[in-house]
């Protein structure tokens, strides 16, 4: 999306807006005339002047949300139980959680967290170039993303200090734990699927096991658990397993862990923003966030509005929070957002083969891939491709994920493999980027899950409510998020 800037000042009626890239600036007196005379269509029915916004209570500010992944309606979510805000939440296609939130491998991984931009990442470069199969890769196209050479300088940066990275993201999904456990108070955990108890990390080789004794080191002085399984028990632990054609030498368990669905975790959240907050809280389907309009009397600092497909609404704040498209919007306000797509796989098969269904969420690091049952499925999750945006669906790597859990659990039937992509936006560190961005004065950003959106989404949003309603209350030290670290 390439960003013009233009003063505009508007005269009369503008209505329904197409897509475009051009930011307006406006003082607040054309501002508010243009709002008293703009239709905001949505459904095809058009809302005649400022009501989309007057439907919701006048004395209180808006927020808009754009995002309809787990990230965005977690945020919104938060918004309206620790705000009196108006809350507008944006997605641009029909339904919500459809695109990395999908049909993704679903841990709430609460302890068991590892980082990918690592020293290891330089192996993984090498490896990707002799072997064809190896789960990670690295692509030509992944150079002709927006700012990926700059991504690229803060990554070798960022790897030196890769320790105190996992330390933040271990923080993060410790807040994210304790934030799940009040949530299920209120959306109960059978609307989405939770079933795994606890996760089972595989090792074939004791050479492969011991490279590992210093992160769970680590991990135990953090006060995580971790149970050592010897081989003799790994089946009676996970007797799917009892089919694998590979031999297991150890195993370790992490108790806490779990899974979920979570484009029905997504929904969940926000069924009950509709019925808990329905005077406040507004969703809009089908409306993309193209550019914005912007405040000429401040400096250029403050946004009025966002502009999308259906129209203009106005606003107070505005969080972005739409995953890798949020790379996309910031650059349309010339904010440089680093972010990286890294495309991954999931294959979800019928759990009804499976007699004996799956126990636990079972992890093997050298393949870099996990399965589970989630609800009705098994779910494999494998693969990291540094590939652009290509969201093709490779036939050697969708073979590759089928043997890979065969390998594991014996043959299954041909039919009903539901095979399925993401893109995982991940920053330079793999630390989420959270709160204000400094250019604008209510512009801010929750984005750059990389893979752990699900387990890192509640954390997320209760550090930028934090952020927005500043109380001398901090979770955590807001500044391990903060958007310009790299600036």
């Amino acid at each position: 999306m390439k960003t013009k800037t233009t003063r505009f000042f508007f005269k009369g009626k503008i209505s329904n807006f197409s897509h475009f890239s051009t930011n307006y600036y406006v003082n607040s007196l054309q501002y508010n005339q243009f709002l008293n005379n703009n239709t905001f269509t949505y459904n095809s029915q058009p809302i005649s002047g400022h009501s989309l916004n007057a439907q919701l209570k006048n004395t209180q500010k808006t927020t808009i949300v754009v995002g309809g992944g787990v990230v965005g309606v977690s945020t919104a979510l938060y918004l309206c139980q620790n705000t009196r805000d108006n809350v507008i939440l944006l997605e641009k296609l029909p339904e919500f959680a459809k695109e990395t939130s999908n049909a993704n491998g679903g841990i709430m991984g609460l302890e068991y967290n590892i980082i990918w931009v690592s020293k290891a990442i330089r192996t993984h470069y090498w490896n990707s170039l002799i072997d064809r199969d190896y789960p990670f890769k690295f692509r030509l196209k992944a150079l002709f993303e927006r700012h990926m050479l700059r991504w690229i300088f803060n990554m070798f940066i960022s790897i030196r200090k890769d320790q105190e990275n996992l330390d933040k993201i271990d923080n993060l999904a410790k807040l994210s734990g304790k934030e799940f456990d009040a949530l299920q108070k209120i959306i109960p955990r059978e609307k989405y699927d939770v079933i795994a108890k606890g996760l089972l990390s595989l090792y074939d080789t004791m050479h492969d096991f011991e490279k590992k004794l210093d992160f769970y080191e680590k991990k135990i002085k953090k006060g995580f658990q971790i149970v050592e399984i010897p081989s003799a028990e790994i089946l009676k632990m996970e007797p799917i397993l009892s089919s694998s054609q590979e031999k297991f030498i150890k195993g370790i368990y992490w108790p806490v862990e779990t899974n979920l669905e979570t484009e029905k975790f997504t929904n969940s959240m926000l069924n009950y923003c509709n019925e808990k907050f329905k005077q406040r809280f507004k969703v809009l389907i089908e409306t993309q966030a193209d550019s914005f309009l912007i405040n000429a009397e401040k400096d250029n600092s403050e946004i009025l509005g966002v502009v999308t497909n259906n129209g203009i609404i106005g606003l107070d704040r505005i969080v972005v929070a739409a995953g890798l498209q949020s790379k996309d919007l910031l650059d349309a306000l010339n904010v440089k957002c680093l972010l990286a797509p890294v495309k991954g796989y999931t294959l979800s098969i019928p759990v009804k083969n499976f007699p004996l269904g799956v126990k636990t969420i079972v992890s093997d690091e050298k393949k870099r891939m996990s399965f589970s049952q989630i609800g009705e499925q098994i779910r494999i999750a494998a693969f990291a491709e540094f590939n652009g945006r290509d969201k093709n669906i490779k036939e050697k790597r969708k073979k590759q994920i089928t043997h890979n859990l065969e390998e594991k659990i014996g043959k299954f039937p041909e039919e009903n493999r539901n095979y399925w992509v993401g893109l995982r936006p991940v920053s330079p560190d793999d630390v989420p980027f959270i709160g204000r961005i400094k250019k604008f004065k209510n512009l801010y950003v929750n984005a750059g899950h990389g893979s752990k959106g699900t387990t890192l989404a509640l954390g997320a949003a209760r550090i930028l409510t934090e952020i927005m309603n500043p109380n001398g209350v901090e979770s955590l030290n807001h500044k391990d998020y903060e958007f310009e670290r790299f600036y």
